[in-house]
């Protein structure tokens, strides 16, 4: 996540995600799962409608003892600063629990596989119009990476049925050539 400043403020933006109004990529969100090891991590690059914007979900809520109680909550969403004030809740506060759904995510260009720094062959696949939930039959680890070589890709995204094939992960990550079929209508 790269944390941005203006004067005493400061803006946190998470590359490749929904940046196509009314997404941004200042406007993100964190899902519950069942502990802080334990989520869906499926969900992980998935969006969802809030009020007039949408956001993507790009981590766990977090439930452990002193943070959020409202996490335990599954219909629960931890929204970014700017999310929570471009929704409408701003100062007046509010909980967007339970006013959200999921939707196909409005974002411009190809899937990026980004390395982790961790290890070798460890990819973050982002900025797809739906989730991912396989990368050449594998599924993603408990963090959200896929494990895969450079070379020939096949895609799949459960949540919609898809499966693309045809592009390649090029050595180091990047621009992976690839992108599911954005719906024929607006949701």
């Amino acid at each position: 996540m790269e944390t941005t400043s203006a004067g005493f403020s400061s803006v946190d933006q998470v590359n490749n995600i929904a940046n196509k109004a009314p997404a941004n990529n200042t406007y993100f969100a964190a899902i519950p799962g069942a502990s802080n090891m334990s989520w869906p991590v499926t969900d992980c690059g998935a969006c969802v409608k809030i009020g007039s914007i949408i956001a993507t979900i790009v981590d766990l809520c977090p439930t452990g003892s002193n943070q959020n109680p409202r996490c335990t909550e599954s219909n629960h969403l931890d929204l970014s600063t700017a999310a929570f004030s471009a929704a409408g809740f701003g100062n007046n506060g509010g909980d967007p629990s339970g006013s959200w759904q999921f939707i196909a995510c409005p974002v411009t260009g190809n899937i990026q596989a980004v390395p982790n720094s961790v290890a070798g062959n460890q990819y973050y696949f982002e900025n797809a119009v739906y989730p991912i939930s396989t990368v050449n039959g594998q599924a993603p680890s408990t963090f959200g990476y896929f494990t895969v070589a450079p070379g020939p890709l096949t895609i799949v995204s459960s949540a919609v049925g898809q499966t693309i094939t045809g592009g390649a992960l090029p050595s180091g990550g990047g621009d992976t050539g690839m992108q599911f079929k954005p719906p024929a209508t607006c949701p």
